[in-house]
């Protein structure tokens, strides 16, 4: 189950800097995005953790802080170095969706045999 949880992160990671390099947004249109993206509901906190990690890391900056509803809310942008990470990531993410296309199918066989098997 860890193991999942890294692999959502990181590509939680790589969804929020494209959208970024897309526009600026805030941590709610992000976890949004990122929501729909992966079909499932992502938690505020997750985001919220995930882009302190990517400031730290400086992929991210704080563009601006504005204040809507009586909360401050802090408007996001990709850095130079958040747009290197990203584009270091082409390569790997071609050779995973080969191996992907790949194993889906091999495990979704997998599963139909089990199923057969708890049938009888």
């Amino acid at each position: 189950m860890m193991e999942r949880e890294k692999i959502l992160r990181g590509i939680m990671t790589l969804l929020v800097l494209d959208q970024l390099s897309r526009h600026d947004l805030h941590g709610y249109a992000l976890q949004q995005v990122v929501s729909e993206r992966l079909k499932r509901r992502i938690a505020p906190g997750t985001i919220y953790v995930l882009l302190t990690s990517m400031l730290r890391r400086g992929f991210i900056e704080v563009k601006e802080e504005c204040t809507v509803k009586n909360r401050t809310v802090k408007i996001y942008s990709i850095t130079h170095r958040g747009k290197e990470f990203l584009l270091d990531h082409r390569e790997p993410l071609k050779l995973v969706r080969e191996v992907l296309d790949y194993l889906i199918p091999s495990i979704e066989d997998l599963a139909t045999g089990l199923d057969e098997i708890a049938d009888k």
